[in-house]
């Protein structure tokens, strides 16, 4: 999907571009089926992102 929308994006101020984007994946995860997908597809487990508090 991101190839077709890319070219479009590019078109546009990298300020809109971004905005956009963002609009678009709180759109997404509002769906549990993309939401679930983009968990699965974007995770990342490791211990050195480990934080103490």
């Amino acid at each position: 999907m991101y190839r077709i929308i890319k070219p479009f994006l590019f078109l546009l101020p990298p300020e809109k571009a971004h905005a956009i984007t963002v609009k678009l994946l709180k759109l997404a995860c509002r769906f549990p089926l993309s939401a679930k997908w983009m968990t699965k597809a974007f995770y990342y487990e490791s211990p050195d992102l480990e934080r103490e508090f």
